[in-house]
């Protein structure tokens, strides 16, 4: 229950340590006070207006206010940060702002990459950075042997990983190589089943995993090619992991279908600026989506705000996958 009242008709108890207490000042605000008892008040200050709301005193104390996106007390494994432009950042920040402890990985492909993730990640404190080649199983075992360790359990699970040979994101995908389909196929969808096979004994009640999908994985777009296959498979996966953690453990698995951002994995992508650009030119909202929104959508998916929500691919993308056809100008 909430109501808009003028700043100017609301009196503020000064004394109140946490949270505006409003004493009744006008006619108007004492016929909505009457409403509200004998419930506790609080009050959140736009620019021009206080948003007045009840909260029950059982439910959330005398003048707690608690965020919809509540992430404190949980612990989150992050997965696929290479520079300040990956989404897996994007949604790393996010999660901090929530409250979320963090731990990291990073794919060690020279003595520069730990030192590149760590000095990124050092602003969000997290609690450890892991070396984690996701095609190596003892890598992953030693990744969740740490989170063992380190936290005895594990709330949320991010996966952001993805990879194809650069030759076979452009031109036939008949031509997609053997050994393309393989690395494709291991690195962008085996990944995430084998890290929630490993991460199925820690995960605690409540829990929540969420990954990144494309649009690519149900329709065809130029050049995407093998990586479309494997966000099919991606998806398909979150779908069959929800059904088997949901029972097993109370875990949600989602994922998130976000427009194209330009980030390290998607300039190996043919034609990826035009990608964007017709999105730009094509979305409802024309334009693409940020990291930040990503990051939010993923906060939310992540947090008890998302309680009822497992096994979906949710679209972040300004709207463009309901367009069933480019935006045409109308006739003069």
């Amino acid at each position: 229950m909430a109501f808009v009242s003028s700043w100017k008709g609301l009196r503020f108890d000064a004394s109140a340590p946490t949270t505006w207490r409003p004493a009744v000042a006008t006619a108007h605000a004492r016929k909505h006070a009457s409403l509200l008892s004998p419930r506790a008040w609080s009050v959140s200050r736009s620019r021009r207006s206080f948003v007045v709301c009840a909260v029950s005193d059982q439910a959330s104390g005398v003048g707690q206010v608690v965020p919809l996106v509540d992430l404190r007390g949980k612990r989150a494994l992050i997965t696929g940060i290479a520079n300040q432009r990956s989404i897996a950042y994007g949604i790393a920040q996010q999660l901090r702002r929530a409250g979320a402890e963090l731990g990291v990985t990073y794919l060690p492909v020279n003595e520069r990459a730990e030192s590149k993730v760590s000095k990124l990640v050092e602003p969000l404190g997290a609690s450890f950075l892991h070396p984690c080649d996701v095609q190596s199983r003892s890598d992953l075992e030693g990744l969740f042997e740490t989170v063992k360790q380190k936290w005895g359990g594990l709330d949320l699970l991010v996966h952001c990983l993805a990879f194809a040979n650069r030759e076979d994101l452009e031109g036939n995908f008949s031509e997609t190589s053997r050994n393309g389909f393989s690395v494709a196929l291991s690195v962008s969808t085996y990944s995430l089943i084998e890290m929630c096979g490993l991460a199925k004994p820690l995960f605690r009640p409540g829990g929540s995993v969420v990954t990144l999908s494309y649009l690519g994985a149900e329709r065809v777009v130029p050049n995407y090619n093998i990586m479309g296959v494997a966000k099919a498979g991606l998806e398909c996966s979150v779908r069959y992991l929800a059904a088997e953690l949901g029972p097993a453990c109370g875990v949600r698995v989602n994922g998130i279908s976000a427009g194209p951002i330009r980030t390290l994995a998607s300039s190996a992508i043919g034609g990826i600026t035009t990608m964007i650009r017709n999105v730009e030119q094509n979305a409802p909202l024309r334009r693409t989506v940020t990291q930040e929104e990503v990051g939010k959508t993923a906060a939310f998916l992540l947090s008890d705000a998302a309680s009822g929500i497992t096994g979906q691919i949710l679209y972040v993308d300004s709207g463009y996958v309901i367009m069933g056809s480019p935006t045409f100008e109308s006739p003069a």
